[in-house]
């Protein structure tokens, strides 16, 4: 993560989070240092027995399941059945005096009609949906109209889960999401003192069984014990979340023995982490058969996120236009002036917008390219602005989806830039190597030489979060430093 989204970050969490700001245990300079070094020591144990999975992210030993799989992908969704819940977990985020009635609802939209929910699955080529809730099996007959709905209308090969905490699991809900064709169930045994069961009684409707829970960092000891069992069991996998602190659970938990790290949508707990790193530890040491993985904050927000603006800005997408791995919709624009798209026209020739790299406006005062045709109009123009916007699904209906496209940043950058942009984010040239050639172009002979060059490459690091996920396991956590964030690398 470069310096530049770790500085947003950090102010965007001050702004975010003034409810409780300076009572939250924030990670120092100090903290931050021992805190690696601990986590460093348990993931050199694990070395080679672990795999990674999403750019790095998601850490896991033995194979991941197939909801796994298609979480982290443009394919795969999350539907919120309803909010309700029968239990009041201390460590549950979400808000407690929410209206509790609301409709099903995937990325902010309410899908009311089954109808309206299959048509955007088959738009959007969506292979994989987490029913979850507050506790889904409230609501189980609209859970499972919409299932077979599902079922009925869409790819035979969608896989459907469900997120549940197993008090309602009883045999006729078992028997009804068997007949509607449930391939996963993942319970939270934390939600009932790790009694596993529920797990037990899902053994023979469901085909995958997964346990999935917070670490909670307190009862490692019982997550330990509760392992064992669900080796004996032939449980399928074992899901660790990280703990998370919202501004709905962090009265509750036991925060003076934790730290917490700079995030926009809610705050990993970092001793969550190393627990969760502990348990692969004893499973691995126990030589236990059953797959574990780990889902951290990097994965689960920067990951998903970014296939989630993948999913919608590739609808739709025109042929000079591309999605970045960030997810968000590129392009490169050339301003008429100076005669330069006169020249570049001229280059194009009789080649029609047929191919679909190019489009140029009637007046001759703006053209939008494909960065394929880079090389020949860096030849031809001094420079060029770089464009990334972001599409939103403001509702969906029976005759399609509704957009707003939002311009998210725009840069203007000169011939030489633009040419280290090319080597940055295309070519995967390392940023000191990237930069130095760009120093190349600028004779510092003279003050206005320096400031230029400097400005340069302070927007080529500022597009970098629209252009690349730039994350990796592990992150480093951030952490605010006399009110500017230090400057810290990922280990």
């Amino acid at each position: 993560m470069n310096p530049y989204r770790k500085r947003q970050l950090v102010e965007a969490v001050k702004k975010n989070v003034g409810w409780a700001y300076k009572d939250l245990p924030w990670f120092t300079a100090e903290t931050v240092t021992e805190a690696e070094r601990r986590r460093q020591e348990l993931l050199d144990r694990l070395s080679g027995a672990l795999s990674y999975s999403f750019n790095g992210t998601k850490p896991h030993l033995g194979p991941l399941s197939l909801g796994c799989q298609l979480c982290g992908t443009a394919a795969g969704i999350f539907h919120f059945i309803n909010r309700q819940c029968n239990r009041s977990c201390f460590f549950c985020p979400q808000d407690r005096l929410q209206n509790l009635d609301l409709r099903p609802w995937t990325d902010n939209l309410w899908f009311e009609d089954d109808r309206d929910f299959v048509h955007y699955l088959n738009t959007f080529k969506i292979k994989g949906i987490g029913f979850t809730g507050g506790e889904p099996l409230l609501s189980l007959q609209k859970m499972i109209s919409r299932m077979k709905a599902v079922r009925l209308n869409c790819s035979s090969e969608i896989h459907l889960r469900i997120y549940t905490n197993g008090d309602l699991l009883d045999q006729d809900a078992l028997q009804q999401l068997q007949a509607v064709g449930l391939n996963e169930i993942r319970v939270n045994i934390c939600a009932r003192g790790y009694n596993l069961t529920p797990v037990k009684r899902a053994r023979g409707y469901v085909p995958v069984v997964t346990v999935e829970i917070p670490v909670i960092p307190e009862d490692i000891g019982a997550v330990k014990k509760a392992m064992v069992e669900m080796e004996t069991l032939g449980i399928d996998h074992l899901n660790l979340i990280q703990l998370e602190v919202s501004r709905d659970n962090y009265r509750s938990l036991n925060l003076s023995k934790y730290h917490v790290s700079h995030r926009p949508e809610l705050l990993p707990v970092f001793e969550s982490e190393l627990c969760s790193l502990e348990l692969m530890l004893f499973h691995h040491e126990r030589n236990l058969r059953m797959p574990v993985s780990y889902c951290g904050f990097p994965y689960r927000f920067e990951v998903t996120n970014a296939q989630r603006s993948r999913r919608y800005n590739q609808h739709g997408l025109q042929g000079w236009e591309e999605v970045t791995e960030a997810g968000f919709i590129r392009t490169l624009v050339l301003d008429g002036n100076g005669g330069e798209i006169d020249q570049v026209l001229q280059f194009f020739g009789d080649r029609t917008e047929a191919a679909r790299g190019w489009w140029c406006n009637q007046a001759k005062t703006e053209l939008r390219f494909h960065r394929s045709l880079l090389p020949r109009i860096l030849s031809l123009c001094s420079g060029a602005k770089i464009q990334y916007h972001n599409q939103v699904l403001t509702a969906y209906t029976e005759t399609g989806p509704m957009w707003r496209r939002d311009l998210v940043a725009e840069v203007q950058l000169s011939r030489a830039a633009l040419l280290c942009w090319q080597r940055l984010y295309l070519d995967g040239w390392r940023m000191k190597a990237a930069f130095h050639a760009l120093a190349q172009e600028y004779p510092m002979t003279t003050t206005i030489s320096a400031m230029m060059l400097a400005d340069e490459m302070r927007l080529l690091k500022q597009i970098g979060p629209w252009e690349t996920l730039g994350i990796s396991y592990p992150e480093t956590p951030l952490f605010d430093l006399s009110g500017a964030m230090a400057d810290t690398t990922a280990a």
